[in-house]
């Protein structure tokens, strides 16, 4: 099965960004257990990571530099996650609540790469938010806000993709059910 229909582009403005913002935060607010580190995958998760820091009053906020697709071009080539500590120094990650944030859950590969490696430094939890969750993702976020069928552009990403091709506005969905695992889906954590 293919992640992404490969028909048009959706589009992210600014402002859904924000709204996005707003639901994962009431999302994480309802959990019992509340993050006390940010984890910001580099490069799609670091403005997510930033406002749900703002939003936490956390100051915490910690870097995984994350190499996955081949290019930045739409329907890039995706090999096996690339993870580079950034900081701070591993021994750092024990006994830490921590909340992982990236742009957009394809297949799940990324994050369950990262949760695997913070599992092995002895984090005392770990979550995940994304803005965005692939309907055809395979290991979802505990957190997400939208899911999509097809590529999505940020608002930080390059507009050229933009220029060719049918393009679409992502919109926030209501605060339905959507956007948080039901309690019968594998987790991904811990």
């Amino acid at each position: 099965m293919d992640l992404w229909l490969g028909k048009r582009l959706l589009q992210l403005s600014w402002e859904e960004f924000g709204n996005s913002v707003d639901i994962l935060y009431e999302r994480i607010c309802q959990d019992a257990v509340k993050p006390d580190a940010v984890v910001a995958v580099a490069r799609g998760g670091l403005p997510l990571a930033t406002a749900l820091a703002h939003r936490l009053e956390l100051h915490d906020i910690r870097v995984i530099s994350v190499t996955r697709n081949a290019g930045d071009e739409r329907y890039a080539e995706r090999g096996a996650p690339k993870i580079a500590w950034v900081g701070p120094a591993k021994d750092d990650w024990p006994a830490r609540h921590l909340l992982i944030c990236d742009d957009i859950a394809g297949d799940g590969g990324t994050l369950t790469a990262i949760l695997g490696q913070l599992r092995e430094l002895g984090a005392k939890s770990i979550r995940s938010a994304t803005v965005v969750c692939n309907v055809n993702c395979q290991n979802r976020p505990d957190y997400w806000a939208i899911e999509s069928d097809d590529w999505v552009v940020f608002p930080w990403e390059s507009q050229k993709a933009v220029m060719d091709g049918p393009v679409e506005p992502l919109v926030v969905a209501s605060q339905s059910s959507l956007g948080r695992r039901s309690a019968d889906e594998a987790p991904v954590r811990r």
